[in-house]
């Protein structure tokens, strides 16, 4: 018996400005309730080519080698993670040593990678991961601002030493690690 396939689905994820779903995403796009539904759709759509598997419940439309790093990291590190500290610092050349890994703030502590790249992600209260001042929000991914990389940096480690903290400009009032 032939079957029309419903193409729907995957026209909607193309619509939007976003390569990388969780689970629970594409079961609100589709409006799928059924767990075992979602499960089997998303194994079908991988085993056609339509998805690929980052990790557990955590899906792309493109291979994971043509992701920006940015964008994999953030997607690996949780919903509210961040780009911070170290890889901020040294793009804006406050720190003069080149990191080895990207550094990110997330809801967990854990290290990661994908080819040559490697990830960090630094554990966070959520009550200050919450806290979007300096965070540049993108649909893809998010970063910091260099003040809210500084501020980051010497909230995981105090005695950190800035080569040219002068380069770091933007609004230093506002510190998001500071008692009320």
């Amino acid at each position: 018996m032939y079957t029309k396939r419903n193409t729907n689905k995957l026209k909607s994820l193309f619509s939007i400005d976003k390569r990388i779903f969780r689970a629970s995403e594409l079961a609100l796009l589709w409006g799928i309730t059924n767990q075992n539904t979602l499960k089997i759709t998303l194994a079908r759509s991988v085993k056609r080519g339509v998805f690929f598997r980052l990790k557990r419940g955590l899906y792309s439309t493109v291979t994971p080698s043509q992701l920006d790093p940015y964008e994999y990291g953030c997607a690996m590190s949780g919903p509210l993670s961040y780009v911070s500290t170290e890889t901020i610092l040294s793009q804006v050349g406050a720190i003069n040593q080149l990191p080895n890994k990207i550094t990110l703030f997330g809801q967990k502590s854990f290290e990661f990678s994908l080819g040559d790249q490697h990830y960090l992600c630094r554990y966070l209260h959520p009550h200050y991961l919450s806290n979007r001042n300096g965070v540049i929000d993108s649909p893809r991914s998010s970063h910091a601002t260099p003040p809210r990389a500084l501020y980051d940096l010497y909230h995981i480690s105090p005695k950190y030493y800035v080569d040219n903290p002068q380069l770091i400009k933007g609004n230093m009032e506002v510190n998001v690690y500071a008692h009320s």
